[in-house]
């Protein structure tokens, strides 16, 4: 367990420039499945897509085996240590054939390690959004779906810390978790770092799902904000022996099961 954290550090910083974030200004961060910091529990990959919008491209899931993007705090916010405090708003949309209540793209922070954490040696906590947990749930299969953190609008984005075993929603709209106390450790989840920020699929329903995610944004307090989107895939490049199995052991094992 030890070995995890620099091994993936070292995928997720290597693969993408740090984007320059002039003052009131959007950057945008573009990745594929071939990007190291990539995680597939099977060794296969998401595919890039067109589909969203009519101009931009989407992920669509492998199918097979969970999926998930490892960024860092650093990369999406210009460079600079990243907190969750610094963060206004994340949004972005997502497609799939289930209904609201099915499973979805989630997102997922890793925080700062720190001594006695709860989570691991190598992070601090561990606090998740899924999609079917929102507020206000308007989300028919089929069609693209907005979600947002906005609290109080429709498919606003609710979260919990598993890293404690919530596995849920238990701390509630990303403004609620701001002004929490951190889940084993002091202070409040607002002045905790960024280690990774992620997106992908469970472990425990990826298995035939093949549901498409757009463009994330997310939007800092400081007036600048990073777009994550979806370049054209060309055939993954295979990471080092060992590294699915090792982050197998890092990531969420245990996500909703169905």
């Amino acid at each position: 367990m030890t070995k995890i954290f620099p091994i993936i550090a070292t995928f997720a910083a290597a693969s993408i420039a740090a984007p320059s974030l002039a003052g009131g200004s959007l950057s945008t961060i573009s990745v594929g499945p071939e990007t190291e910091g990539w995680y597939n529990a099977d060794g296969l990959t998401s595919t890039v897509t067109g589909g969203y919008d009519g101009t931009q491209n989407s992920l669509a899931a492998s199918g097979t085996g969970k999926n998930q993007f490892y960024i860092t705090g650093e990369n999406i916010f210009g460079g600079s240590g990243l907190t969750i405090g610094d963060i206004s708003s994340i949004s972005y949309s997502t497609k799939k054939s289930g209904d609201a209540s099915s499973p979805d793209w989630f997102m997922q922070i890793y925080t700062n390690p720190y001594s006695g954490s709860p989570g691991s040696s190598w992070y601090g906590n561990r606090i998740q959004a899924e999609p079917y947990l929102a507020s206000n749930l308007d989300a028919p299969g089929g069609q693209w779906n907005d979600w947002t953190t906005t609290a109080g609008g429709t498919n606003s984005l609710n979260w919990g810390d598993s890293s404690q075993g919530d596995f849920g929603a238990g701390l509630g709209s990303l403004d609620t978790l701001k002004s929490a106390s951190v889940l084993g450790g002091t202070g409040t989840y607002a002045d905790a770092g960024v280690l990774f920020f992620t997106f992908g699929t469970g472990s425990g329903w990826a298995n035939g799902f093949d549901g498409q995610i757009g463009p994330i944004t997310v939007l800092f307090n400081n007036g600048t904000g990073t777009i994550i989107n979806f370049e054209a895939s060309t055939p993954a490049v295979p990471g080092p022996a060992g590294l699915a199995g090792l982050l197998g052991l890092a990531v969420v094992g245990r996500r909703r099961r169905r």
